[in-house]
């Protein structure tokens, strides 16, 4: 994953912790850092109104204010950085501020923190999710930024190559972060075997021959994974690998609930022919039980449908 430009949201409960991720991801690529705060416009009806104004521009100078005393803590950090104000609707203004700038990576604490299945992503955050062109990392405010395991889902398939070289992004996305922390990535692949309840209820193979088509799809998706692996740059970076037999949203939050993983990198799907990027009802539901903060990685060729 390039990281030469990162782009840090701050405002909301997460503002402490996605500010942290980027600063030391920034200190280890010795990336540029551009941190922004995007704030909803007044409607036309309101602008006239003087007191709405004044809360308005309220609200507006102290996120400015906000943002000045970040910059001076980041400055003796060492990490230089400059500061934006978005104005209007926020995930709109985010990635037009990615297009323009070209940054390779947002960071921004997730909107909730309840404890409801998918609570902790809100509106905005899925719509940057599905929308971003560029790598998206949502930090859970409640889990800080404790990033010293990674769990890294993959689903290997030679015969769809756009699928592969999803895979490689992102395992090359969790050795980044792998290396600012000098943390574990946790690789993890859930297969099934196609049917096999159908073959075991209807009794369509013998047990034999169930118990040996599923060795042999084992050993198939083991050799696909290990190809991914090898295509990969995981150099430096200590790694493990988990070929697990089940549906994987399941055994992927089970996974990261298991290893303690802090961060989750996974991929997202997309389909032609229909606006944005679609996260796909795999990664929905993993999205729905994970309790970690995590990073999406987009396919290539993605093109944004919001414009600069």
């Amino acid at each position: 994953m390039k990281l030469e430009s990162i782009l840090a949201i701050g405002g909301g409960e997460g503002q402490k912790a996605a500010l942290e991720c980027a600063s030391r991801l920034a200190r280890h690529a010795k990336a540029s850092l551009v941190l922004a705060d995007a704030i909803e416009d007044l409607p036309a009806n309101l602008k006239g109104n003087d007191s709405f104004m004044e809360l308005w521009n309220r609200v507006a100078r102290e996120d400015g204010e906000q943002m000045e005393s970040s910059l001076e803590s980041l400055s003796t950090e060492g990490v230089n950085a400059e500061a934006k104000l978005l104005i209007g609707t926020p995930f709109i203004e985010i990635i037009r501020e990615v297009l323009r700038g070209g940054h390779d990576l947002v960071v921004k604490g997730s909107e909730k923190t309840g404890r409801l299945r998918g609570a902790f992503l809100g509106s905005n955050d899925m719509h940057l999710l599905r929308k971003c062109p560029c790598p998206v990392l949502i930090t859970k405010p409640s889990k800080g930024c404790h990033f010293e395991r990674i769990l890294a889902a993959v689903d290997p398939d030679p015969y769809h190559p756009e699928r592969n070289a999803l895979n490689v992004k992102i395992l090359d996305a969790a050795a980044a972060v792998a290396r600012a922390w000098g943390g574990v990535i946790h690789i993890i692949h859930a297969w099934e075997l196609l049917s096999e309840s159908l073959y075991r209820v209807r009794s369509l193979l013998s047990s034999q021959d169930l118990e040996t088509y599923l060795k042999e799809t084992h050993s198939l998706h083991d050799r696909w994974l290990k190809d991914i692996v090898n295509r990969a740059d995981l150099s430096g970076v200590r790694h493990e690998t988990h070929l697990v037999k089940g549906s994987p949203w399941d055994i992927i939050p089970a996974m990261q609930k298991e290893k303690k993983a802090g961060l989750i990198v996974m991929g997202t799907v997309g389909r032609a022919g229909l606006p944005g990027l679609l996260i796909g009802n795999t990664a929905e539901r993993i999205l729905g039980k994970i309790t970690s903060s995590v990073l999406a990685i987009k396919p290539d060729g993605f093109v944004s449908p919001v414009q600069p």
